[in-house]
């Protein structure tokens, strides 16, 4: 039975991973390189606004913002079109033909795919998965679950938290001291970030909680402040209602306005 995400029709952030089967550390270089490639693709093709990311050998993390009220114009659909399947020519020369024939409904399938958390990685695993297999030579699942996200709260102490701890994930591997070598990852691609002030704030503290695994960061359904979170409680489908006593978990080691709800909280 699949787990139901919590994803909200407004603009929201999501912190997403998702695990290769067995946790089997199979990401070469090679695949990280192709995955991190399709990620910056399929994020523009489905208008995903990546603020961190890291590709670990068993696992991705994922901070995106999506928006799925705004629209695009159908110039702008058909170059996205175009982009994400150049190497299937005769997808393309299938696209011409139905535009040719001034058919829309082609336009508005691929319209209703933009600014969706969940198409964006599903499109995102279909596009990679069946290249990983090739290059292991290997047959049959290759990840442990659709993805886990947690909704975050769009203000910069909570936005810039979370992705100063995927940034962080090569360091608590004892891959690298630094994140900046690490180029799998947002602050191994780009010099200046967002939250490379509160980054660097933590990586200097070795008493740091982001230096260590946080459970609700991938495992909660929503982080931010006791309201935003008893706010976007009220949006989580039964059995998963929560009792107002319990929405708001403070999460340890960090501010104590930072808090987190369970998808499996207990009684």
């Amino acid at each position: 039975m699949r787990t139901a995400r919590l994803k909200l029709d407004i603009p929201a952030i999501y912190h997403c991973t998702s695990r290769i089967i067995e946790d089997r550390r199979i990401l070469d270089d090679s695949c990280k390189d192709f995955l991190l490639k399709n990620l910056h693709l399929w994020a523009d093709f489905c208008v995903v606004e990546l603020l961190a990311y890291c590709i670990m050998d068993n696992h991705y993390h994922i901070l995106a913002r999506v928006d799925p009220t705004q629209t695009v114009n159908p110039n702008e659909l058909d170059r996205r079109f175009r982009l994400i399947n150049s190497h299937l020519p005769r997808k393309l020369e299938q696209w011409e033909r139905d535009l040719k024939k001034k058919d829309k409904n082609n336009l508005i399938t691929l319209s209703s795919r933009m600014g969706d958390i969940s198409l964006f990685l599903k499109e995102y695993k279909q596009a990679i998965t069946p290249w990983i297999n090739a290059y292991h030579e290997r047959r049959g699942p290759l990840w442990l679950n659709r993805f886990t996200s947690l909704v975050v709260e769009d203000v910069p102490e909570v936005r810039q938290t979370v992705a100063s701890y995927i940034d962080l994930n090569p360091v608590r591997a004892q891959l690298e001291e630094k994140p900046k070598n690490y180029k799998w990852s947002t602050s191994g691609q780009t010099s200046s970030t967002e939250h490379s002030s509160i980054l660097q704030t933590h990586l200097s503290n070795p008493e740091s909680p982001l230096l260590k695994r946080i459970p609700a960061f991938t495992l909660g359904t929503i982080l931010g402040s006791s309201r935003f979170v008893n706010n976007t409680s009220l949006k989580i489908d039964r059995p998963y209602k929560l009792n107002k006593r319990q929405y708001t978990i403070p999460v340890h080691g960090l501010n104590s306005d930072i808090f987190t709800t369970y998808s499996k909280p207990r009684s």
